[in-house]
């Protein structure tokens, strides 16, 4: 097992949410201040990993080919779909946007996904935290502070334009921070301290 304890003197570094391996193989994160980021690991032939080199950073982009800005650039979720592609989940203007897979991912302009209505109407920083594609294609999303009723916490499986909407409760004193489907479907999930 290996831990890295990344910085940078770069000035758009920082604030890394969502983070994924492409089906190039290399590592790919989203930072809440609007930024893409990947790097190629370095395996030993255990397959620890030993190294992340060639880092990238570049500006993510709007449907219009500008740089994210304002309250769109608060990205806080990312998984891989089945054809390779990236989704994103984003608070401030809660959405989930649709990247192309990788060698296109950084110069792609998105497209929409479509969310529940209700995504509208969660905390403006308690949006999807959780984002992931089950393996039989459906995703699975869930909030940070997006609170029912019981103290529970929402989130939505969605299919298409079909949304579920399912509800959660994180370990006390906790919130979801990010999850990702195993290929049984299992779905672990990492938690912050509030």
């Amino acid at each position: 097992m290996s831990a890295f304890h990344l910085e940078s003197k770069d000035k758009r570094f920082g604030g890394l949410s969502g983070l994924t391996v492409g089906a190039d193989g290399k590592l790919y994160a989203v930072s809440d201040r609007g930024y893409w980021l990947s790097a190629k690991m370095v395996s030993n032939a255990d397959g620890a990993l030993l190294d992340l080199v060639d880092w990238q950073i570049d500006p993510m982009l709007t449907a219009a080919n500008t740089s994210v800005s304002g309250s769109l650039v608060d990205a806080e979720a990312l998984t891989r779909t089945v054809d390779g592609a990236f989704l994103v989940a984003f608070e401030g203007r809660h959405r989930i946007w649709r990247y192309d897979p990788p060698p296109r991912t950084f110069k792609s302009t998105p497209t929409t996904i479509a969310a529940p209505r209700a995504l509208g109407w969660a905390p403006s920083n308690g949006g999807i935290e959780g984002l992931t594609s089950l393996p039989d294609g459906r995703l699975l999303a869930l909030t940070e502070e997006f609170a029912n009723s019981d103290g529970s916490f929402k989130g939505w499986l969605l299919d298409g334009s079909q949304f579920a909407e399912l509800s959660y409760l994180p370990a006390p004193g906790f919130r979801v921070t990010d999850c990702a489907a195993l290929n049984n479907g299992d779905v672990p999930c990492s938690n912050g301290a509030t």
